[in-house]
C-alpha cells in the first residue's frame, strides 16, 4: 500500500477511533450516573426507614425513661426513710407496696432498629453518603450498650441480691403480685393503699443503696442515649431535605 493511500485513510480511522473512545466513555458515564441514581434511591428509602425506626425508638425511650425516673424516686425515698428509721433505732418501717414493687421493677431499653441492623450486618452502611451520619449509625450499638449497662446491672442486682435479702426478711407477695397491674396502670384501690413491713437492718440498707446507685447512674447514661437519638434524627432529616 502506498504512503499516500495510508495517509488518506488515517483521517477516517482516527475519527472512527475517537468515536469509539467517546462511545465507551459515554457508556461508562451513563452506567455511573445510573448506578448513582439507584444508590441515591436506595439511600432515600433507607433514610426513611431509619427515620421511622428512630422516631419509634425515641417514643419508646421517653416511656422507659419516665419509668426509671419514677423508680429512682421510689428507691431514694424508701432508702432515706429506712436510713432515718435505722438511725433512730427502729428495726422496721411501713412502706407502700407500690414502692416495693417499683424497687423490684427493672425495665430495659432495647429499641428495634431492623434497618440499621441490616445495614451493619451486610456492609451496606456505605450507601449513607453523609460521613457524620454514617459514623453516628456505626457507633450506635456501642453507645446503646454503654447507655444501658446500668439497666443490666440493676436487673442482675434485683434478681441475685435484692430479692433474696427481701424474701428472707419480709413478705413480698403483695408487691410482686402488683407488678403487672402497676405497669399496665390497672392497680385496684386496695392495691394502691396496701402496705408492707420492711426491716431496716444493714443488709436491707445495703441492697437498697446499691439499687439506687444503679438507677441514679443509669439515668445519667440514658441521657446520652437520648441525645444521640435526637442527633441522628436531625442528621437523617438534613439528608432527606438535601
Amino acid at each position: 500500500m502506498s504512503t499516500s493511500r495510508r495517509e488518506g485513510m488515517s483521517g477516517p480511522l482516527l475519527l472512527e477511533g475517537i468515536v469509539i473512545v467517546l462511545s465507551i466513555l459515554l457508556a461508562f458515564a451513563l452506567d455511573t450516573w445510573w448506578d448513582e441514581r439507584i444508590e441515591r434511591s436506595e439511600e432515600i428509602a433507607i433514610l426513611n426507614n431509619l427515620e421511622q425506626e428512630f422516631r419509634a425508638a425515641q417514643a419508646q425511650f421517653d416511656f422507659y425513661y419516665g419509668w426509671h425516673e419514677r423508680i429512682e424516686r421510689a428507691v431514694a425515698q424508701t432508702l432515706q426513710t429506712a436510713r432515718e428509721a435505722s438511725a433512730r433505732g427502729s428495726v422496721s418501717i411501713t412502706v407502700p407496696d407500690t414502692a416495693v414493687a417499683l424497687v423490684y421493677l427493672s425495665p430495659t431499653f432495647d429499641p428495634r432498629l431492623g434497618t440499621l441492623d441490616g445495614l451493619l450486618a451486610s456492609g451496606r452502611l456505605r450507601l449513607i453518603r453523609d460521613p457524620e451520619l454514617r459514623h453516628a449509625l456505626a457507633g450506635w450499638p456501642g453507645l446503646l450498650r454503654e447507655g444501658t449497662e446500668e439497666e443490666e446491672k440493676a436487673l442482675r442486682h434485683v434478681a441475685t441480691q435484692l430479692d433474696p435479702v427481701f424474701r428472707q426478711r419480709m413478705d413480698v407477695s403483695g408487691p410482686l403480685g402488683m407488678l403487672l397491674p402497676l405497669t399496665e396502670g390497672s392497680l385496684s384501690t386496695e392495691q394502691t393503699h396496701a402496705e408492707s413491713l420492711m426491716p431496716v437492718d444493714t443488709e436491707v440498707l445495703a441492697v437498697l443503696a446499691l439499687r439506687h446507685l444503679h438507677e441514679d447512674h443509669g439515668l445519667d447514661d440514658l441521657g446520652d442515649v437520648h441525645e444521640e437519638i435526637g442527633r441522628i434524627l436531625l442528621l437523617i432529616d438534613a439528608q432527606l431535605r438535601g
